[in-house]
């Protein structure tokens, strides 16, 4: 019988070469499929700083693979490489993405297993280093951590424009930040550094960095770091604003207005081409007032049931009423009985935009238009400059990052502006900030701004392109703010405009007394003005001005309330939330509405280049 001991001991060999087994075979995963035999690099650097690269492998493919790509990095954070010239017999394509430019090579039509060789070349330009006091060369032979495969045999020769000195030139291996050193030999002239070195494990690097007196890459230019391009940006979309602005206050806005007290509206106006008039849009306060004018002609009678409202047609406007009075009549009167769900039914809505509001504008035209038309057209060629301005603008600043960016620069300049060109005319024509209008604003620009800000600033080496970003979307604010109120009125708008708000001004100020006399000589005179104190945004305010005021009981306005003058005045309210609740609800449209430092001998890793290879 097996000892109890030795079986428990068994058990426990056989769990831990099985984990070793799956453990192994996970690694294996991620394990090249090829080993590198030998791998020789042959560098050739200038007083520019420009080196030409020349790279031999011989390879050996344990498992069947089309060819060898070669992830030559060439952005290194606030570093940013040339490279060019790709040259070698067996490539058969190139990318660029993530800061790599991948050198494909072998064969898209077949595969290859066991021996091969690759010979390939390149170019990489540095720019001068930023070091007050000395000039170096920092340079990843092998750059640790890209290679998944053991190296059997390393070489490397570096060739330097005029010699260096031996003292001052370090070549260090292991993992990232390795500061272990290798042996190297250099010419007796002194300008050229090599080395050969066997059995490298996968993930090593080897380093080399060289430091030299300052001065020495002489002809290296400074980097470009895009700030060309970025002050070109700003300079455009900076004209963009000034533009606008200087549109708008020399031909684009009005003269201030001398309002006298009216005691009646604009003569053949009503209460919907009053709305009209001032804030440029129909909306239900105007189909409010404009049943309350209409009940009190004799038209209408309104049934109030305390939580809903129907409406009765009792005869058609007479031959007095305007074109577009009479379509919104039509339009809301199908049948002669309506409540809030035939309504929603017949589409009055659709109906409102689709033949009534064109009336409404058409009988603001010509002779009768309330705007110059020559600052319309002047706001559309405003529009069209900006628009430009913020293509060129977005696409610039894409561009100083990389030009892979460029949409990411070119797009959101596009949706910026198309946002900002709606909410800007919603805002100009309601005269004023509404928080309605105003959060959706700010939460698309926030957006907006994020996703640019993220997609420039991480790919850009410039510390300008963050503000840079901020005072783009700042800039194109102003412009699109500026050009959306770039509208004259016409002397008809202006002299239609000081009636109107001359009324308004009476409505809003008339003292009781002035008021129990008009009433005394009219008893229906509540009801008369009630419909254009709702569109002024007064009709609380103008039944207050009736507590001690009798007037009398409407015989067209049925409702459980006892009568009190409020009943009628908070009509306007309680209409809007019936309209929003059952007629016209908001529809869902599935949207939101690193470097070294001086006097170090350098580490693994910290240079530049390098880069990895794997199969494909």
């Amino acid at each position: 019988m097996m000892p109890k001991g030795e079986g428990l001991m068994s058990g426990s060999k056989k769990l831990a070469a099985l984990f070793l087994i799956i453990l192994v075979h996970s690694f294996s995963l991620y394990a090249e499929t090829f080993s590198v035999e030998s791998y020789s690099v042959d560098i050739s650097v200038d007083a520019s700083k420009k080196l030409a690269v020349n790279e031999d492998m011989d390879l050996y493919f344990t498992s069947p693979s089309h060819g060898l790509i070669r992830d030559v990095q060439y952005d290194f954070g606030r570093t940013r490489i040339k490279v060019s010239d790709v040259h070698g017999e067996d490539i058969a394509d190139t990318e660029r993405d993530g800061g790599f430019l991948s050198i494909i090579m072998g064969y898209p039509d077949r595969y290859i297993t066991g021996p091969a060789s690759f010979s390939f070349g390149y170019s990489l330009q540095y720019p001068a280093d930023e070091y007050p006091d000395y000039d170096e060369l920092y340079y990843n032979i092998v750059s640790p951590g890209y290679w998944d495969c053991d190296m059997d045999i390393i070489s490397f020769s570096v060739s330097f424009p005029a010699p260096v000195d031996k003292d001052r030139i370090w070549v260090t291996y292991g993992p990232y930040g390795s500061s272990a050193r290798l042996p190297f030999g250099i010419s007796e002239d002194g300008m050229t550094v090599y080395g050969r070195y066997s059995s490298l494990p996968a993930g090593y690097g080897i380093t080399l960095r060289a430091e030299m007196d300052e001065g020495y890459f002489h002809l290296a230019k400074p980097q470009n770091d895009g700030s060309v391009f970025i002050y070109a940006a700003i300079g455009i979309i900076a004209a963009a604003a000034i533009l606008s602005s200087a549109v708008y206050f020399i031909k684009g806005r009005d003269g201030k207005l001398i309002i006298p007290v009216r005691f009646s509206p604009p003569e053949g106006f009503s209460p919907m081409d009053t709305q009209y008039l001032i804030e440029g849009t129909i909306d239900s306060t105007a189909i409010a007032a404009m049943l309350i004018y209409w009940a009190d002609r004799g038209y209408v009678s309104i049934n109030d049931d305390g939580s809903s409202y129907s409406f009765d047609k009792l005869k058609d406007p007479d031959s007095s009423a305007k074109e577009s009075e009479r379509a919104l009549f039509k339009a809301f009167f199908e049948e002669d009985h309506v409540d809030a769900e035939t309504l929603r039914m017949q589409g009055f809505p659709s109906k409102l935009r689709r033949d009534v509001i064109p009336v409404v504008m058409e009988g603001f035209s010509g002779r009768n238009a309330i705007t110059e038309p020559s600052t319309l057209k002047l706001r559309k060629i405003v529009f069209a400059a900006i628009l430009a301005a913020a293509l060129v603008s977005g696409s610039l600043l894409g561009i100083s990052a990389m030009p892979e960016l460029l949409p990411f620069g070119l797009i959101p300049a596009f949706m910026a502006y198309m946002v900002l060109r709606s909410f800007s005319v919603q805002i100009s024509r309601a005269g004023r900030l509404r928080v309605s209008v105003v959060l959706p604003l700010l939460f698309f620009l926030v957006f907006i701004t994020f996703f640019m800000f993220t997609a420039i600033v991480s790919g850009s080496i410039s510390g300008l392109a963050g503000p840079a970003v901020l005072a783009f979307m700042i800039l194109l604010s102003i412009s699109m703010f500026s050009a959306a109120h770039i509208s004259k009125r016409s002397q008809y708008g202006n002299d239609r405009l000081t009636e109107a708000l001359g009324y308004r001004e009476f409505i809003d100020k008339v003292e009781k007394d002035r008021i129990k006399e008009l009433s005394e000589e009219d008893p229906e005179y509540f009801y008369h003005v009630l419909p254009y104190a709702m569109v002024f945004g007064l009709a609380d305010a103008w039944a207050g001005k009736f507590r001690d005021i009798p007037i009398a009981e409407a015989d067209w306005y049925y409702s459980p309330y006892p009568f009190d003058p409020f009943v009628y005045s908070s009509f306007g309210r309680r209409w809007h939330d019936d309209y929003i609740r059952h007629i016209d609800p908001p529809r869902n449209t599935g949207g939101g509405g690193s470097r070294t430092f001086s006097g170090s001998s350098g580490f693994s890793g910290g240079g530049f280049s390098g880069g990895g290879g794997r199969s494909w």
